[in-house]
């Protein structure tokens, strides 16, 4: 069984693993991609920028041609490798370039509509180009009465391409503002179904990037990505198949050991002194299970409580911590005739008709314990989804057995106003957390003020856990609450130690 359960982990978190895996490496290669782009976008603006920069006394001063301006033309195309030309158009007309009258001002009609119709400054496009026949990149720029018109090397910006991409991964295409296509990367990639594709826009010049890839490019990056994904989530899964095979060999040993210790009675209490605050006096004491391990020592319930919860050997072991309070507590009314003891139960232990009846005997035997017994129900359990019909009824049973109740750890968890009318109880613990800051907070002061307004409404006695310290204690007095208990009076102790120092009659002192 445990065998299937092992290899029905592995599984699940492999395929799991891949899954993320694959959504991951999909969403790197997405964001490479749109890293990509920004490069290029970056790199095209230096370009741009440079003929801008060389071209400005150009565009700001012509008007006319002159021998001055046709050879300011021709350096543009000797310092730049991108400008194959330059000329300056003027109401559709050439006016002036670099090639002296070689242009033939007839074939320019097709030109003519895009600078015509536009209010931008720049514009660039791709068209067939008067002086060589073939097709050809123009950009063009804005002057007070005409154009400056580049004619770009197509070759060039496809090297360029090149040399800023990774040809074999990604389909690169630029486009000018109205999408025509001014160069793309490889030939007819625009006939490619793309898996994804991102457009990015420059902010200054009138040009876009299209960066995408095909499924073909990303089956080919992904198989090689998988060998490598495989490894890891193999790692992976062994991983947490070792880790939950070693958490279930502890939970079973531990089981075991809980087993071993409640047949030999190693589960015992310690005893927590609750103080009457008025008279400081010891009034009770809260009875805490600890582990008196023959290999371990003595060990704290936050090592066992929980696993012992979750397969309800807590309820032996209560009963068996309720034992001895059966012993002891005869010995403490000698002293103490009003003393009672407190001790922790889970609502799912208040509804197991083996704990009730178990309980109900010990008292029904010992009747010491009538009057001098409180049980404890936590808040933080979330007892919401319980049956609270037999909840209710469980409780009563054994209250009309003489045990008294205490809701612990209130203002944490679950209980609201209406849990505490519903289920009666005698005593309100106040978590410890509102001693602590109800010194320096002002909030919590109004919250600790409103649950004694709710205890005294509700007949209840309260009792501040976990003080420790007498700053916190010299706090608590300026509200109405009854009694206290914690490390400023006492650490939780073996009833060895607890019984002489009761029979002392001093206050109890850390």
């Amino acid at each position: 069984m445990n065998s299937i359960k092992s290899i029905t982990i592995f599984i699940f978190i492999f395929l799991i693993g891949l899954v993320i895996s694959h959504n991951i490496y999909n969403s790197y290669f997405n964001s490479t991609i749109v890293k990509e782009s920004s490069k290029l976008n970056q790199s095209i603006n230096l370009i741009f920028n440079k003929i801008e920069h060389q071209s400005q006394p150009l565009i700001d001063s012509i008007n006319a041609c002159s021998p001055d301006i046709q050879s300011t033309m021709l350096n543009l195309t000797y310092k730049e490798a991108l400008i194959s030309a330059v000329s300056y158009i003027k109401d559709g007309e050439i006016i002036c370039s670099d090639r002296g009258d070689n242009w033939d001002n007839a074939n320019l009609n097709h030109l003519t509509p895009y600078f015509e119709n536009t209010s931008q400054q720049s514009i660039l496009f791709r068209e067939q180009n008067p002086l060589v026949n073939n097709d050809t990149i123009f950009y063009g720029r804005r002057t007070n009465e005409g154009w400056v018109n580049f004619i770009l090397d197509a070759d060039y910006i496809e090297f360029w391409l090149i040399n800023h991409l990774q040809p074999d991964i990604y389909h690169t295409r630029i486009e000018n503002s109205h999408q025509q296509i001014i160069a793309e990367y490889p030939e007819n990639s625009s006939q490619y179904k793309q898996r994804y594709q991102y457009t990015r826009k420059s902010d200054i010049y009138p040009i876009s990037f299209q960066l995408s890839y095909t499924d073909e490019i990303w089956n080919k990056s992904i198989n090689q990505f998988l060998p490598f994904s495989v490894f890891i989530n193999f790692l992976i899964s062994m991983t947490a198949c070792l880790g939950y095979y070693r958490i279930k060999k502890w939970r079973d040993c531990l089981e075991t050991d809980i087993t071993r210790g409640i047949k030999n009675s190693e589960f015992i209490g310690y005893y927590q002194p609750i103080i009457n605050m008025n008279s400081n006096e010891i009034i009770g004491a809260e009875i805490l299970m600890r582990w008196q391990h023959p290999k371990n020592g003595i060990m704290c319930p936050n090592y066992f409580i929980p696993h012992a919860e979750s397969s309800s050997q807590i309820i032996k072991m209560t009963l068996q911590l309720l034992k001895q309070v059966t012993r002891d507590i005869d010995k403490i009314r000698i002293l103490k005739p009003n003393f009672y003891v407190s001790m922790n139960i889970t609502y799912s232990m208040l509804l197991d008709e083996s704990f009730v009846q178990g309980v109900i005997t010990s008292v029904h035997n010992h009747p010491a314990l009538h009057g001098h017994l409180v049980f404890e129900l936590t808040e933080r359990q979330d007892f919401t989804k319980l049956n609270r019909g037999r909840l209710i009824e469980n409780m009563d049973l054994l209250r009309r057995h003489s045990i008294k109740w205490a809701l612990d750890d209130f203002g944490t968890g679950y209980a609201g106003l209406n849990t505490l009318q519903d289920l009666h109880f005698e005593i309100i613990k106040i978590d410890k957390t509102f001693v602590a800051s109800s010194i320096t907070d002002s909030v919590t002061q109004s919250i600790l003020s409103k649950i004694v307004e709710i205890g005294a409404d509700l007949n209840c006695e309260l009792v501040a856990e976990g003080v420790e310290s007498e700053r916190e204690l010299t706090n608590l007095t300026k509200f109405s609450i009854q009694s206290a208990q914690g490390y400023y009076f006492a650490k939780p102790m073996h009833f060895k130690a607890f019984y002489p120092q009761l029979a002392t009659d001093k206050p109890f002192r850390s």
